[in-house]
């Protein structure tokens, strides 16, 4: 019997070729874009949790990248993988300064002391009459045991307390309105000039944080050498 004919090869499966070269705006666009992303989702975390999380920027920088390498599809090499490091300290550079801005006007906001307006209003009617006894000689210190205790009419003596009432309660209702209206146009100018106060010093805090903060600024090369790697395609 003769023997079977030995199976042929298969044959050989073309190379898959490369994408062809996208255009620069494609890479822009791709890695924009998860960049985009990638800030909202640390701003999201920063702002529930409070902790600013910079190591995050490790998981920005690897969106990034992957962005740029999605817009840049055929093309490879140091052009995509510049972009790509770029982009990531430029969005890690500014979700910090978002943040920073952040704590600045938090520090800087008035306390709220969650009382009714009208116990708020009481109060500054009780710091007058307290600043008209220490005027006379009469009016002392505050009571040393309410020194920490939240309730606004612990802030004084019984005594200063119950003038103050009696001079609120001796206003018109108009007057109590206006009043009111003058407290609150008052909290507004001062929420407007914390808030200027915090755009001038973000970028002197951001300067101390990012030299006070090494493993921020490690984060931050490390997060952009991935972000080279990725979007190189390398």
């Amino acid at each position: 019997m003769a023997p079977a004919p030995a199976a042929s090869a298969p044959p050989p499966r073309p190379r898959a070729e490369r994408s062809e070269p996208q255009p620069f705006h494609f890479w822009l666009l791709g890695g924009g874009v998860a960049g985009l992303l990638g800030s909202a989702v640390w701003l999201a975390i920063a702002h529930f949790t409070g902790f600013s999380l910079g190591v995050f920027v490790i998981v920005l920088g690897a969106l990034v990248g992957s962005g740029v390498r999605a817009g840049a599809k055929g093309s490879y090499g140091w052009g995509p993988g510049l972009l790509a490091a770029w982009l990531t300290l430029l969005f890690a550079l500014g979700t910090l300064y978002v943040i920073v801005n952040w704590e600045l006007r938090e520090i800087g906001k008035p306390k709220e002391t969650g009382a009714p307006i009208e116990t708020v209003m009481i109060h500054r009617f009780a710091e007058e009459v307290h600043g008209e006894l220490l005027a006379d000689g009469r009016g002392g210190d505050v009571p040393e045991k309410n020194l920490m205790n939240d309730k606004l009419e612990d802030d004084f003596w019984p005594s200063t307390w119950q003038e103050a009432e009696k001079r609120w309660d001796a206003l018109s209702p108009e007057e109590r309105q206006e009043r009111i209206a003058e407290y609150k146009a008052e909290l507004k100018r001062d929420e407007a000039e914390t808030a200027e106060a915090a755009n001038e010093m973000t970028w002197f805090a951001l300067l101390l944080t990012l030299l006070f903060s090494p493993l921020f600024v490690i984060s931050m090369l490390i997060g952009a050498y991935g972000a080279f790697k990725t979007g190189s395609g390398s």
